[in-house]
Formats: structure tokens, sequence, C-alpha cells
């Protein structure tokens, strides 16, 4: 008996092994409404697929910070922080969304005490704008799209991108903002300056969060069928299972392709020409993902040897002459 119990822990201890390493790909999950947060802490690796810059360089740019234009170039970003039970007010949203995607994150605490000054502070905007959003709020890193070896230090080291749980309230909020920055944009500082801040559409909203980083909850292809709902988006923004995909006009019509992977991040951008040939390409690689490819690369050949040799030892006491207990007996005797 105590051979068998032996044996069967080993077993045990094989598969608790095999669970771990299919485990390691399973983000952690955390639960809201009929959408989950399924972003690890981790870093992904965004890279420039080959392609003509030239040609390229006619189309569009400026779409993304650096040296993104360059084939080969690679951005990378590193959650750090994941923060399930969150709520913003309109001020918070105004802060932390619109102005870093407008105007960049350096940007954002300089215009909001600007716009604070002219009474449009934290106070005056919720009170005005009252509806609050519940997200899932992720810190991240971010580095630039470079040829170089990446700096130590990110470009940005700690922004926060939220994660809307409910689509509706992007709609909400893009309202809110609209209606917001048309009085602003009235102040007679604010035309001194020059400094007016954009109106957006359903589609360039949209546009300019993907941009930006945008982050989805799972199911992806129904919380990007019901964000482009809610927002009310033109026949130029559609959705195809876990791909939101644009139609532009820049320099030539253009097919934007953006997929979100299980993570809920962004895998690929991919750039068509009206007849669908890829004239540019982002592609990512996660490290999680790494690292359960060498985990899986080491540990499936290391399981099969112990396997492989509990077995052989199994078969080995099988095959080894027993004595009968009669035998036992005399010999005690």
């Amino acid at each position: 008996m105590r051979k068998i119990r032996i044996q069967n822990e080993k077993m045990a201890s094989i598969l608790l092994l095999l669970f771990i390493l299919i485990g390691m790909s399973k983000p952690v999950i955390a639960q809201g409404s009929i959408y989950s947060i399924a972003i690890p802490k981790g870093t992904q690796t965004y890279e420039v697929q080959p392609y003509d810059e030239e040609k390229w360089a006619k189309t569009v740019t400026d779409w993304f910070k650096g040296d993104c234009n360059k084939s080969g170039a690679k951005s990378k970003v590193t959650t750090r922080a994941i923060y399930t039970n969150w709520t913003w007010g309109m001020y918070d949203v105004f802060l932390q969304q619109f102005l870093p995607m407008i105007y960049g994150i350096e940007s954002s605490y300089a215009l909001a005490a600007l716009v604070g000054s002219l009474d449009y502070d934290k106070e005056y905007i919720n009170e005005t704008y009252d509806e609050e959003f519940a997200i899932w709020n992720v810190y991240q890193a971010k580095w630039f799209f470079t040829k170089d070896t990446f700096n130590e230090t990110a470009n940005y080291t700690w922004y926060s991108t939220p994660i809307f749980k409910d689509p509706a309230d992007h709609a909400k909020a893009l309202e809110a903002y609209n209606d917001l920055i048309t009085d602003i944009n009235r102040e007679p500082l604010i035309k001194f300056l020059n400094l007016i801040f954009p109106r957006f559409t359903p589609d360039e909203y949209l546009w300019n969060l993907v941009l930006n980083g945008l982050i989805i909850p799972q199911p992806a292809n129904l919380y990007l069928s019901n964000l482009v709902e809610a927002l009310r988006c033109s026949a130029n923004v559609r959705v195809e299972d876990n791909t939101l995909i644009f139609r532009r006009l820049g320099k030539d019509i253009l097919l934007i392709e953006v997929t979100f992977g299980k993570r809920g991040t962004q895998e690929t951008f991919t750039v068509k020409n009206v007849y669908g040939s890829v004239i540019y390409q982002i592609t990512s690689t996660h490290s999680h993902d790494i690292a359960l490819n060498i985990a899986l690369l080491f540990g499936i050949p290391l399981i099969g040897v112990i396997f492989i040799y509990i077995m052989y030892r199994m078969r080995k006491k099988k095959k080894e002459p027993r004595l009968k207990s009669s035998s036992i007996l005399e010999l005690k005797e």
C-alpha cells in the first residue's frame, strides 16, 4: 500500500507541474458585469515590420511617437499595476484620458491647471457633468519606437490607461467632453493663446483611443461591437471578430485593421490599401508568452523523462520475483 501511495504522489506531482505550466498562459482575471479584464503585468513589445518606407512616407506620418516610420523599429509597454475597482468622475476623464490623448501626458496637468484658473476646475466639472464611470485602471510605462536599444528609463514612466467597464460610458464621456470644451473654447484667454480644444466625432474619438493604446476587456468581439454601436460610429468603422477596422482617407484611402488579443491589448496594427495589399504593419510579442514558451520548451521534455523513469521503475518492480507468503513464514521460523 505504501508503494502505491508513493507512486500516486509522484503522478500527482507530475500533473501539478503540468497544470502550473499551462496556467502560466492564463492572466489574472477580475470580474466586472458581463466583461472581464484579462491584462496581466508584464511587457508587450511592438515591432514595425519591413515595408516600403518611401511609399509609406508619402501616405501617412506621425501616427505613433518615435521612429515608427522605420522598418524594424521597436516600442514597448510595461504594465506595472492593475486596479480592478475604480471610479472616475468627468474631471478625471478630462484630465487623464482626453488631455493626454490630445496634447500628451507631459502637458495634461499644466493644461488642467490653466482651465481650472478659468473656473473649470474639478468641482465645477464634476458637478456640471455628474456622471460616474466604473473603470479598471491600468498603470503602465511606455517606450517610444526606436531603432536603438531601449533606454533604461521609459519615455512615460507611470501613466494611467482606463478600461471602461461599460462600453456605453465612452459615448457619455465623449458627449460630456464636447459640451465642456464648447464652453472652454469661448474663453478669451483660450482664444488669445490659440489653444483650441478639438471636438471629436465618434470615429475620430475611437481612432485616437487606438493610437493611444486602447485596452479592452473580454470577450473582445462583444465589447468592440457594443462600443462601436454605443458611439454610433459611421460606416467607416466596423468590427470583425476581435478586429476593429477603420476606413480612413489620408493621401490615399486606407484600411486599418487593429486586432486585439486574449489580454485585451492590441496585438497587430495593419494598414492596407484599397486593393487589400499590406503597406504597413506592427506586430507584437508579450513577455508572458516568451516565459511560457521557455517553460514548455524545457518543462515538457522534463515531464516526459520523469514519466518514462517512473514507468520503467514500475515495470521493473513487476518483473522482480516475489516470495510466497508461506516461504516468508518458513524463513521467520
